[in-house]
């Protein structure tokens, strides 16, 4: 969100949940040992530092064939959505869909792109480390998007009674006032 220039300014409401599929094919593996015994899904919603409002939605399905990563921003005259398809899946398009109204009907225009959005962020990231090129975002960009993630966190401590420690406490601690 940060990328839109609309940083959240509030987290009204967060949930967080797990819950595993009975027709489980594939085993959650490495990701057991930094989240639990079933990785857990998240939701939260709030209000945009640019007055509109957001929903995040992050769902942990190992076994979802088609896994997607799906960036939408409506706004009064229509819509700009971008879907990043699977890393795993070779020369899969970006996919761009702006929508706006045209006269009576609606007006869509597709633009795929054949570069791959995943080997772009390697790349880059080779580039960072052999190279010493900038990142696209630094150190204040990445400490910003680490405390929105806290304030998911505490957003749900604060609901639900969880107990949280750390700086993700102090938030909670600061909500309850």
């Amino acid at each position: 969100m940060r990328s839109f220039g609309a940083p959240p300014a509030t987290i009204d409401y967060a949930d967080i949940w797990r819950q595993s599929a009975r027709h489980t094919v594939r085993d959650v593996g490495r990701d057991r040992k930094s989240f639990g015994e079933h990785p857990p899904s998240i939701s939260a919603v709030g209000t945009l530092a640019g007055g509109g409002r957001f929903s995040l939605a992050w769902h942990y399905l190992p076994d979802f064939p088609a896994y997607r990563e799906t960036v939408r921003v409506v706004h009064g005259a229509g819509a700009v959505e971008l879907v990043f398809p699977s890393p795993y899946l070779l020369h899969a398009p970006t996919e761009l869909t702006v929508t706006t109204l045209d006269g009576d009907a609606e007006r869509r225009v597709v633009r795929r792109s054949a570069t791959e959005a995943f080997e772009t962020q390697l790349e880059a990231f080779h580039a960072m480390v052999r190279e010493g090129t900038e990142p696209r975002s630094g150190l204040p960009a990445g400490r910003a998007d680490i405390l929105d993630c806290q304030r998911i966190l505490a957003a749900f401590a604060g609901r639900t009674g969880a107990v949280m420690g750390g700086e993700v406490g102090k938030l909670v601690g600061e909500l309850t006032r």
